[in-house]
């Protein structure tokens, strides 16, 4: 594995992510702002998310790999579009396991809110990193650096994006 994949993988989903804080902020695209299925996952898990991750994650990803590989293909819209998707996928079930014990959409548990913090950062970080570690078939403990890398970059952009006020939450 080269650092050149890890600008691949961090840059496109990073980027998507703090442009969907923008456009959550300032409400664009209200047309597609509805829940896709909010009694398991609550209000904040919107078609909006899903279109804009997913196309905004594959613009990126086509970009990222053309500046960094002279890849301007489909395969690389391809990426990004799983990338942006399996984000979403992935935070599905901590958000149903959240709805059903109790707390609210944007909420931390109150005994430990910590553990919601790292489960909210580590669960579609966890999937994405998985797919990229078998799309690009890396030896699995670079899967692992991956996930601590990729957390970390989470953790940090979340309250980064925190402190200039796009978003709510840690």
């Amino acid at each position: 594995m080269n650092s050149m994949m890890v600008f691949e993988l961090f840059i496109p989903l990073i980027s998507a992510n703090i442009l969907h804080m923008v456009v959550v902020k300032y409400n664009i695209f209200p047309f597609f702002k509805f829940p896709f299925a909010e009694r398991l996952f609550g209000p904040n898990k919107t078609y909006r998310g899903l279109f804009f991750l997913v196309l905004m994650t594959s613009g990126l990803q086509f970009i990222c790999n053309g500046i960094l590989y002279d890849d301007f293909s489909i395969q690389s819209i391809l990426l990004g579009a799983y990338l942006g998707g399996i984000y979403i996928v992935c935070e599905l079930p901590n958000s149903f396991l959240k709805r059903n014990i109790g707390i609210a959409s944007g909420e931390r548990a109150k005994n430990y809110p910590w553990l919601t913090v790292i489960a909210d950062k580590a669960d579609s970080t966890f999937g994405v990193c998985l797919f990229f570690t078998i799309y690009k078939e890396i030896d699995i403990q670079y899967f692992f650096l991956l996930f601590f890398g990729a957390f970390t970059a989470h953790l940090v952009t979340s309250k980064l994006l925190q402190l200039i006020r796009l978003k709510e939450t840690l």
